[in-house]
């Protein structure tokens, strides 16, 4: 994996809004069952809109709650102070996850992977979208965009090291332009 991926910061969270009067806020964890986020001591705030530069935050402390999870950071002591946060991104640097367990990857780290049908790349995934029921390669082809299934026959490997996502044949698929 190169350099570039290992200091990419990866989104863990969305900031919801503020929880009581001393300054935690709520967050909404796009992994609910990480075992990551109570263990965080620093993560960066990102704008959604990407607007300005990732800022470096210290956390108190990170708690699950039902249905969420409680952030305290450093600095941040009341109610009025917490409201500015609300709908920053908590990340970290993709060096800060766990490293996959065999026959598991990150769906990020398809992101940017060339995609070759037999012996020519026909395209490279845009990005990856997450549907409740499957999650898709967002490609763009000569004919168009498409979605392509992360499952056999559309999907036949993934090679991280190579870069390489090996597909079927993707007639079957809808294309949009």
């Amino acid at each position: 994996m190169s350099g570039e991926n290992e200091t990419q910061l990866v989104e863990l969270g969305a900031i919801t809004r503020p929880q009581g009067i001393r300054g935690e806020m709520r967050l909404h964890a796009f992994n609910p069952e990480s075992d990551l986020l109570p263990t965080l001591k620093t993560a960066f705030l990102v704008d959604p809109d990407r607007e300005g530069e990732p800022v470096e935050i210290a956390i108190r402390s990170i708690r699950r709650a039902p249905k969420t999870f409680i952030v305290a950071i450093e600095g941040v002591n009341n109610r009025d102070e917490a409201e500015q946060y609300r709908g920053k991104l908590l990340a970290v640097p993709r060096k800060a996850l766990p490293p996959p367990g065999e026959d598991e990857l990150y769906l990020f780290d398809l992101e940017g992977l060339r995609v070759v049908q037999g012996d020519r790349q026909i395209g490279i995934v845009e990005r990856v979208l997450e549907y409740p029921s499957i999650e898709c390669l967002e490609v763009e082809l000569e004919r168009g965009i498409v979605e392509i299934p992360l499952l056999e026959p559309w999907v036949l490997s993934i090679d991280l090291e190579a870069e390489v996502v090996l597909v079927g044949d993707l007639d079957d698929l809808p294309v949009r332009s």
